[in-house]
């Protein structure tokens, strides 16, 4: 897993997330996105 360095980075775009880095992320975002009760979820990359 990546460090908060290294997410800041993917945010900004200085760095790209490796498959499995962008996939652990979105899966973060999409529970935290559950339990606020949203219904938009941000897709995997594909395998």
């Amino acid at each position: 897993m990546s460090t908060a360095l290294q997410v800041e980075a993917f945010i900004y775009g200085a760095l790209k997330p490796s498959r499995h880095d962008h996939n652990m992320i979105v899966h973060a975002l999409n529970e935290r996105f559950i339990e606020l009760g949203g219904d938009q979820r941000v897709p995997y990359r594909d395998e």
